[in-house]
């Protein structure tokens, strides 16, 4: 392993100086013991999701943060997202809440639904808005309510009221829980969800022939709940109500306007065969018990209105729209007597390529524009949206009813549409907002304009593979076990890439799966050599169009010889007008190389280049020569530094480097000094410690020793020295404990001071190779004590501090096509800091998810007054060699799916390190066939031929119409040395296909080269599908229908023969290597262990080894927890099943044992394929070894995944008894929190599987101590922390003396432990 060191110049000589390290450098776990008493062992294991599922069920407007603010919420089964719709016709996210255990059945806003009718101008940017949005757009802060709370109905009959709040000035939600009633009827509640168009009741309907109403409070009172600071409880009683019927839909109509206070509850029926509708009308205040004391018969419905699909309340004569398969009806005299319905008619419209069904296309969802209520009182308008695209505007007056088909693109809407449907406003514009889980999110506008707000696919990826082999390692390096990994800590891998299917038909595609912060691309400029650029306000008028714009803006673009000045402007509605100026036009010089550029307090706007200093103020503005400042007409600056009204400069003339400083007073640059440096600057910063100036100085002596020069600004003067100077040092050791020759690391490229703390002062250096020095100072005498160097990119990192953070500890760091954000520096007990948030970034556009940049060789975040983008947002500026890009950053790090399109409705997926490209199994128009599609281009290579090589729409076998393939496994074939590649391809139709592959140049591609594909073999099943396959060595074992089939290769007639059959219950499901032996899992009887075994004649026969006596319905398995002692009981097989259990098997070595269940979990969902991978992000890699009680997963320590049927993606940690003990005390005392854990309070889970769903609120929130409320628990935590790796982590804790310090460091600990099982691992 490599150690680093620091050596501080003292006297002219390098001399040793101990530091601080992290925490984890150098440490070598132990391998775990394991008793050989031939019993299993006992483990726990910890799962975690790290990509939500991607489906959204439904989409509400909801202003529950203001008026002001054109809210929309997301709500998936356990999820909801705030996101504001702005002006560029994006949604962004605002916050999102994660933390519901049961599922969220159904959702909507009690409060005021319409726009207000008031409008007065109101000074925000935002042209007009309702005077009560004035007074609440602060509502929040001031302790006041929104407009709007959502309410959503969980699956345990719950009621959640939700709004968002605001503490320290980020939003924040505000939840308050009201239980419904829970009689055996309702057991299942929420089929049908309502409310009362006033916000006055709320009704839900059972699927066990029922029905409740409630009562709510007035929003007023609601008010002074809240302002009183009391628990907010919005229901006032409620009635429960059996029906003789199932009920189909439900819902409240609006009122007459000659009765407001009249209210109306409509039920659809299903009785006896028929279909009825039945209404209760009662004055509003009402006594529930009276209103549905009465038994109604209703009244039938005619056959072409029965099994409505939608009701939708009318704001007109209390009518309502009667929705079916194959009608649209209006019913206006519900209250009259027996009803009569009108038909729209419309003109029917054939099924769009975005329909994936074989029948009519459903009517799936409607949504009402948002209008001023007196608007509805005289009409009403709707959308109606049918699943494969269709919308059509239903326009509704007394007496009359229009229905017009919204013309977008080819009379449709490019895309799938189901419940996730609704529409808001955007000015004057209706805007349509799309999600669901049958197409990509999207929103429209009726003015034939599209744009995507999902960055990916929101339909769930049902399989599930990555970049890792397990025999070769991440891109072929071979894999070295966890316990002798003696790799230099500045190596640098590339991780490992997990993809899934996603989407169906036209929407179908692969997605790669990514997290961290997006960053939006907003402005472009298409700009060649440029090394730095800069955005600065425009300080002068030009006479040009540009100047009539709201923002008007100057990027400053050095290039190797010269510089350029473009203005460039935003309009009100976000266009982008661009000017190139000339010399004349700015006081800016264009002659040379721009160095550095800032605008600030201090020296308004100053510019300096390799020869000049151009400065700016509100009075004059003038261009200084530096050879007139610097008195020699040789010197040219190479590197330069702005800041603090001082100008730092570095000059080179024959072989010797001096260093200035420049003090600004208005235009002229006053020279306080220069110094000669011994070695060579690479780079500058200006920057205040303590109150004082300093530059600090990244230095190369000899090019061979580089080192940080700290000199005093204040006291700057021609034989000035640096107060400090010191190297940074890497000595590797070998294996054998000896170490190698020091070396130092490469020169810095960018050095910034990120913070102070109370003991020292903390400096950023990147350097030339990629790597990221934090380097924490002490106060007064600058000298390094503590160190932590990790690995970026393998380009010089450039770095930038983010001056939006009020803390002052946030900073962004490029290398290449590495971006991260580094947040919240913290120091723990003994002075050694660490970054608590590090999220990498992803630019790219909204609009494309597939578009990336290339290497990024200069970034700056921008100032504060310099806009670009309509948020508060950061804004970043990237240099590539394709131009100039300006991106908004998101707030906070999320799932960013890159989505490969795919031709059809992808099934399996695959990735081949030898073709270096993904084999997905896809179906179009009912025809199955086998893609090879560029996993970085997303082109397809696929050139599918006969034997011969003429070429073919499918190759031989494959694309008979109904067929579909069923497994695809990769096969690499030896004989006599070499290699041969073969795919396993298994089919519907009874049969399986070898198919082989040739690399071709095809100079159409992106790449220049194409694959060409066809069947070299076909085995012809049994009289049931080819279910999967499995290849080892030469042996060939396949699954047709319940028989297991052992078959090989006969050289001679170059033929496949069976060797061996055998019979069982179920289909083979899954065939893997088990040591000599294999390992299947059969449909419906777990696992079995099968040694193939040679018998007379030839001919072969399957030994039944281990049995497992558990019987379940199984999806998928892998073999997890892997070494290589002889004690070890691994590997285990974790089981996914049907009935959304993972389990853990134990499989004996002796043969005729039982297999043992060690233990099981309930998840949300039920996992689909497990996969392993090597994807944890470099900036942790070397810091996340086996350690706190955490067992690897596999061989080399990979991560372990598992993708769900909805598109959940869980990782799982193989725990020992001391890190489950530790964790399960933390997650029971979380839950017996309901702060913490509001929605599973008191569920204390007695099993071995613990889920980190209770574990992140802890460590986000800081509220370990606020859990451990009970003396005992307080107790009992120092014990089980001294249990963890034998009580390496405690020695410190058991040293001190003061209890209440000790009880702190405990606490300290347990938070470093939870961030270590939180950490990134994608």
């Amino acid at each position: 392993m490599s150690s680093f060191q620091i050596n501080t110049l003292k006297n002219g000589e390098w001399v040793h100086q101990p530091v601080k390290v992290e925490p984890f450098s150098g440490y070598k776990p132990a391998r775990h013991q394991f008793p050989a008493d031939g019993r299993h062992p006992k483990l726990g294991m910890l799962s975690r999701t790290v990509i939500s599922t991607p489906v959204i069920r439904t989409i509400v407007p909801a202003r529950i943060r203001s008026p002001a603010h054109n809210d929309i919420v997301l709500i998936g089964d356990r999820f909801i997202r705030v996101c504001e719709l702005r002006k560029d016709d994006q949604l962004y996210e605002i916050a999102r809440k994660t933390d519901f255990e049961p599922r969220i059945v159904q959702c909507h806003v009690i409060g005021y639904n319409y726009e207000p009718e008031t409008m007065a101008t109101h000074d925000t940017g935002d042209s007009e808005l309702p005077i009560c949005a004035i007074l609440d757009e602060n509502a929040a802060d001031r302790g006041d309510l929104p407009l709007q709370i959502l309410v959503l109905l969980l699956e345990t009959h719950e009621y959640v009221f939700i709004f968002m709040g605001s503490r320290d000035g980020k939003p924040e939600f505000v939840c308050s829980h009201s239980a419904g009633p829970r009689n055996e009827m309702m057991q299942d509640s929420g089929l049908h969800f309502s409310i009362d168009p006033e916000s006055r009741y709320m009704a839900t309907a059972f699927s066990k022939s029922g029905f409740c109403v409630f009562e709510l409070e007035p929003y007023t009172t609601l008010r002074q709940q809240y302002r009183a600071g009391q628990p907010l409880n919005p229901i006032r009683s409620w009635k429960s109500k059996m029906t003789n019927g199932y009920v189909l839909k439900m819902d409240f109509l609006h009122a007459r306007d000659e009765d407001p206070e009249s209210v109306i509850l409509v039920l659809v029926l299903h009785v006896d065969g028929s279909t009825r509708i039945i209404t209760y009308e009662w004055r509003n205040g009402n006594n529930l018990h009276e209103v549905l004391r009465s038994r109604r018969k209703g009244y039938l419905v005619l056959p072409s209105k029965e099994m409505p699909m939608h009701i939708v309340p009318l704001t007109v004569k209390s009518s309502f729209c009667l929705i079916t398969e194959t009608s649209l009806a209006v019913c206006d005299d519900i209250l009259l007597g027996n009803p009569s319905f009108q038909s729209i008619e419309h003109d029917y419209k054939e099924p769009t390529p975005w329909y994936h069904g074989t029948d009519r296309p459903l009517w799936a969802s409607w949504a009402r524009p948002y209008r001023r209520k007196s608007y509805y009182k005289r009409q009403d308008n709707i959308y109606i949206a049918r699943e494969d695209g269709i919308v059509i505007w239903l326009e509704f007056r007394p007496g009359e009813v229009m229905a017009t088909s919204l013309e977008m693109g080819d009379t449709h809407l490019s895309t799938s549409i189901d419940t996730a449907f609704t529409t808001v406003s955007n000015g004057f514009n209706d805007v349509l907002v799309i999600g669901g889980d049958c197409g990509n999110g999207s929103i429209w506008k009726p003015a034939n304009k599209k744009c995507h707000f999902s960055k990916g696919a929101s339909t769930p990826g049902l399989e599930l593979d990555c970049t890792w082999n397990q025999k070769l390692g991440s891109k072929g390096n071979p894999m070295v076990p966890w316990f002798n990994t003696e790799t230099d800590q500045l190596d640098i891998r590339v991780p490992d890439r997990l993809f899934t299917t996603s989407g169906r038909g036209i929407n179908g595609g692969i997605t790669e799966h990514r997290v961290g912060i997006p960053a939006n691309i907003g402005i472009e400029f298409d700009y060649t050599a440029v090394r730095e650029a800069w955005v600065l306000p425009q300080p002068f008028k030009v006479s040009s169009t540009s100047s009539q714009a709201s923002t008007p803006l100057l990027m400053l673009l050095s290039q190797h010889d010269s510089s350029d000045v473009l203005l460039f402007s935003l309009d009100p509605d976000g266009q982008i007008e661009v000017q190139q100026l000339d010399s004349e036009d700015t006081f800016l010089d264009m002659t040379y190389q721009t160095l550095d550029a800032s605008y600030d307090q201090h020296t308004n706007l100053c510019q300096i280049t390799e020869k000049s200093i151009a400065l700016y103020t509100t009075d004059d503005s003038r261009v200084v020569s530096l050879d007139e400042i610097l008195g020699s007409k040789d010197l040219k600056a190479e590197h330069a530094s702005i800041g603090f009204g001082l100008i730092g400069v570095a000059t080179h003339f024959d072989a010797a480097y001096k260093l200035f400083l420049l003090e600004i007073d208005g235009t002229n640059a006053i020279l306080r000094g220069g110094a000669s440096v011994p070695a060579e600057i690479t780079c500058l910063c200006v920057c205040q410690i303590e109150n004082s100036r300093f530059i600090l100085a990244g230095l190369q002596r000899d090019g061979l020793t580089t080192s940080l020069a700290i000199y005093n600004a204040d006291s700057f003067g021609p034989d000035t020295t640096p107060v400090s100077e010191f190297s940074i040092v890497s000595t590797a050791s070998s294996s054998d404990g000896v170490s190698s020759s020091p070396h130092y690391i490469e020169a810095f490229s960018s050095i910034k001071k990120l913070c102070e703390t109370e003991t020292s002062v903390v400096i950023i250096g990147g350097t030339r190779a990629g790597y990221i020095a934090i380097m924490s100072l002490s106060r007064g005498t600058l000298e390094c004590n503590f160190l932590s160097v990790r690995r970026l990119g393998l380009l010089p990192v450039c770095l930038s501090q983010t001056p939006n953070d009020d803390t002052g500890n946030s900073i962004i760091a490029s290398s290449g096509t590495s971006l991260i954000s580094l947040n919240d520096y913290r120091e723990d007990h003994s002075g050694r800091g660490e970054f608590k948030d590090a999220s990498y970034i992803f630019p790219g556009d909204s609009n494309d998810s597939m578009r990336t940049l290339p290497a990024v060789h200069c970034l700056s975040v921008l100032p504060k007054g310099v806009p670009v983008q309509n948020s508060s947002s950061i804004s970043v500026l990237m240099v590539t060699s394709k131009g100039v890009h300006i991106a908004e950053l998101e707030k906070k790090a999320r799932p960013v799916p890159r989505l490969i399109p795919i031709p059809g409705s992808p099934k399996r997926v695959l990735f081949s390190h030898t073709l270096d490209c993904l084999v997905v199994s896809t179906f179009e128009k009912n025809r199955p066939t086998l893609l090879f599609i560029d996993a970085n281009t997303g082109e397809d290579l696929s050139i599918p031929t006969s034997r011969t090589g003429v070429v073919w729409p499918s190759i031989s076998g494959l694309g008979e119409d109904g067929d579909r393939i069923l497994c695809v496994k990769e096969w690499l074939y030896t004989k006599d040395n070499n290699q041969f590649l073969f795919f396993l391809v298994c089919l519907k139709s009874k049969k399986m296909l070898i198919v082989s592959t040739s690399p071709v140049q095809d100079s159409t591609k992106i790449g220049n080269r194409a694959l060409k594909y066809w069947t070299a073999h076909k085995i012809r099943g049994d009289e049931d599908p080819v279910y999967c396959a499995h290849a080892s060595g030469q042996n060939l074992y396949y699954s047709s229908g319940n028989n297991l089939n052992w078959a090989y290769l006969d050289n001679e007639d170059k033929k496949f023969k069976n060797k061996a059959t055998l019979r069982l219950n179920s289909p083979v499901i899954s065939i893997e290597d088990y040591g000599k032996d294999i390992i299947i899992m059969t449909a419906m009887q777990s696992i079995l262990v099968l040694s193939p075994k040679e018998g007379e004649n030839g001919a072969g026969f399957f030994q039944i080894l281990n049995t497992d006596p558990k019987p379940l319905m199984g999806n998928c398995k892998m073999a997890i927890g892997s070494d290589d002692s002889p004690t070890s009981p691994f590997p285990l097989m974790l089981l996914g099943d049907r009935e959304q259990k993972v389990s853990c098997r134990w499989v004996p070595k002796s043969a005729g044992a039982e297999i043992e269940n060690m233990f099981e979990g309930m998840m949300n969902g039920s996992i689909r394929k497990f996969c392993r991978a090597r994807s944890q992000p470099n900036w942790w890699f070397k810091q996340t070894g086996p350690r706190f009680g955490r067992i690897p997963s596999t061989l080399d320590d990979a991560e372990v995944f598992g993708v769900a049927l909805d598109g959940t993606v869980d990782h799982f940690s193989l725990l020992d008894m001391d890190g489950w003990r530790f964790l399960s005390l933390v997650e029971t005392m979380a839950m017996h929190t309901p702060e913490i854990c509001p929605f599973s309070y008191g569920n204390c889970r007695r099993i071995k599987q613990l889920s980190a769903s209770e574990l992140m609120p802890l460590a986000d929130r800081k509220a370990l101590e606020r859990c451990f409320f009970t003396a005992a628990s307080r107790e009992l935590l120092p014990l089980l922390l001294e249990n963890l790796d034998e009580g390496r982590w405690v020695s410190h804790i058991q040293s001190e003396q003061d209890p209440a310090k000790r009880e702190g460091l405990c606490f300290e600990l347990a938070y470093t432990i939870l961030e270590y099982y939180l950490r990134p691992v994608i």
